[in-house]
């Protein structure tokens, strides 16, 4: 139902590298879904949000529905929710503010997208969570392509109390921002 999809894509969010499309589910040719999951959650189906193959098409659809990636015919999934992001900004008020803040209001939108209750507690199951105050890769590419955009502004400003990690993949070095900007009608 829909609270199995909101784990899965809380899952989504929390892969490494999103900019690594998912070929399948245990197939394909290059990324798959069930070599993620094996990684942060072992081998067993029972501890996995997504449990097996037959359930990966209608996420991979429903996550593209709601924004949160979109599928090519060539290369599969590509995690990506900037869509939904930018929908989320309509139930916000425009301007700058603390990061922080911005986090919790877009975790009461959109709890699945990296921050909220179920990114959180995705967040706590996983094996190789990011650090504590890295934000979740997907948030992280999907913050990145709006600020590229000029949807946002992102920076990291010196009087800042809270500094947060932007990371794509482990090991790159992370870009760091204390503070956002939500600009009005873009």
């Amino acid at each position: 139902g829909a609270s199995d999809l909101a784990r899965n894509v809380a899952f989504l969010m929390s892969l490494d590298d999103p900019l690594t499309p998912i070929s399948g589910f245990d197939s394909g040719g290059g990324r798959t879904l069930e070599a993620d999951l094996s990684k942060q959650f072992g081998a067993e189906p029972e501890a996995r949000p997504l449990r097996n193959r037959e359930r990966y098409p209608a996420l991979t659809r429903w996550a593209a529905y709601l924004g949160f990636g979109h599928s090519s015919t060539q290369n599969g999934f590509f995690i990506d929710p900037t869509t939904a992001i930018r929908r989320a900004f309509g139930h916000m008020s425009p301007g700058k503010r603390p990061l922080a803040q911005f986090l919790v209001e877009l975790g009461d939108l959109l709890p699945c997208c990296g921050v909220g209750s179920i990114s959180d507690s995705m967040r706590k199951s996983l094996a190789h969570p990011p650090g504590d105050n890295a934000l979740m890769p997907g948030l992280s590419l999907g913050l990145l392509r709006l600020h590229d955009l000029e949807v946002i502004s992102l920076s990291d400003e010196s009087d800042a109390t809270t500094t947060y990690e932007f990371v794509l993949s482990a090991g790159a070095n992370p870009q760091l921002f204390s503070h956002i900007d939500v600009r009005r009608n873009k």
